[in-house]
């Protein structure tokens, strides 16, 4: 993400003004209250389909159920002797794999001492679908540093 001087620093935008103010009120102004409040719903709903289902996946563990639209996520090693370290850099691996595969964007995080993958459904435009094939890349990438396949 290219961030601008007002946001390099701190990673939130500083600055407050027209272009931002002015984004939001024409969404609500196109929207409406119910559109805006279906967006806001489909978004969520989408958060709990994504790490849900993630969260089914061999290998994955729920740290955080998603609230609103975002939820966290971590992944264990294999190996049965794994200790957390291990299983904090298998989650790295994964989200390594991840951006390299390219089908989906999520980012790291460190929750309570654990790494995890961040879950964040922030887009009007997704759909079901976009779940579906981020939950099957995510599986994917999964397998691959399971078995050692590349």
């Amino acid at each position: 993400m290219m961030m601008s001087p007002a946001t390099s620093s701190t990673g939130t935008r500083s600055g407050r003004g027209a272009p931002g103010g002015f984004a939001t009120y024409a969404a609500i102004r196109q929207l409406g209250r119910q559109g805006v409040a279906a967006l806001i719903d489909r978004c969520c709903r989408h958060a709990v389909a994504l790490v849900g289902g993630i969260g089914q996946l061999p290998g994955a563990q729920v740290l955080w159920p998603a609230q609103l639209n975002q939820g966290l996520v971590r992944f264990l090693d294999p190996n049965p002797t794994a200790s957390d370290e291990h299983h904090d850099r298998f989650t790295n691996a994964v989200l390594q794999e991840l951006l390299a595969d390219g089908e989906a964007f999520f980012m790291g995080t460190t929750w309570r001492g654990c790494r995890a993958m961040r879950v964040s459904v922030l887009n009007w435009q997704t759909a079901e679908t976009d779940v579906a094939r981020a939950i099957a890349a995510v599986s994917r990438c999964l397998v691959r540093l399971q078995t050692g396949r590349q």
